[in-house]
């Protein structure tokens, strides 16, 4: 039986920071904050529905994954010349501690997106992994996965399935445009949408050409873990 559901937003933030020393702190996306209602909305929809939207999708972006190598276990990410810094680039390197693998990190380039003027990095811990974009001017926006963009290239997704039960369950939604208040800075990401709930757990995730997702998904038992036996269907969001 098909069904509307209709969600409000759990958390619709955007990360606003700023650090006068790139090399020191990270700066995040702007803020943009509204009421939850009639944000978005996520309906049932068919399989074929799904499918049709899977086939078709392609994406707008191809990240260049050789633009940096890792040397002897250490990254390094240049960003521009202009800020005021003796240290014109990031710095990350691996750390193996023997016997003791709780301790352990490792870096890994995911690539450099061009439209967007930024690196993509994964940092693999015991038992986290965080994302995070690196711009060409030192600034770091963390992020929930490998980002999927719709196909105008204005916008990008991330989604996380069921896992860790410290890590987050469902998507967020980023917008790409450019900078209002720092001129070089042409571009800027800004957080539209993060869903992190307990009503579905999200298997996989594509754009349409109407620039709403689909999604196949599994059923959550008593909000809390996925069904057993699975149960999948498929859901549409779409949002302002």
């Amino acid at each position: 039986m098909k069904y509307a559901l209709v969600l409000f937003a759990f958390l619709v933030v955007s990360c606003s920071q700023k650090s006068e020393e790139a090399t020191e702190q990270k700066k995040g996306a702007r803020v943009q904050k509204e009421g939850s209602a009639g944000i978005f909305t996520i309906s049932e929809i068919t399989e074929a529905r799904f499918k049709d939207a899977a086939s078709t999708y392609q994406s707008p972006v191809q990240p260049d994954t050789n633009y940096i190598k890792k040397k002897s276990g250490q990254l390094t990410i240049p960003i521009s010349q202009f800020i005021e810094d003796d240290d014109t680039s990031f710095i990350y390197r691996d750390r193996v501690v023997p016997d003791i693998e709780e301790e352990d990190i490792t870096h890994e380039y995911k690539g450099y997106y061009k439209t967007i003027e930024s690196h993509l990095l994964r940092t693999i811990f015991y038992e986290a992994v965080e994302w995070q974009f690196i711009s060409r001017t030192g600034t770091k926006t963390q992020i929930w996965d490998t980002p999927i963009f719709s196909p105008d290239g204005k916008y990008f997704m991330c989604y996380l399935t069921y896992g860790l039960e410290s890590e987050p369950l469902g998507l967020q939604i980023w917008k790409v445009e450019e900078s209002q208040s720092d001129p070089d800075k042409p571009l800027e990401l800004m957080k539209i949408l993060e869903l992190n709930q307990l009503l579905f757990n999200p298997l996989e995730c594509f754009w349409t050409k109407e620039r709403s997702i689909v999604m196949k998904a599994e059923k959550m038992k008593d909000q809390y873990y996925p069904e057993q036996p699975s149960e999948v269907y498929f859901l549409e969001l779409k949002f302002k």
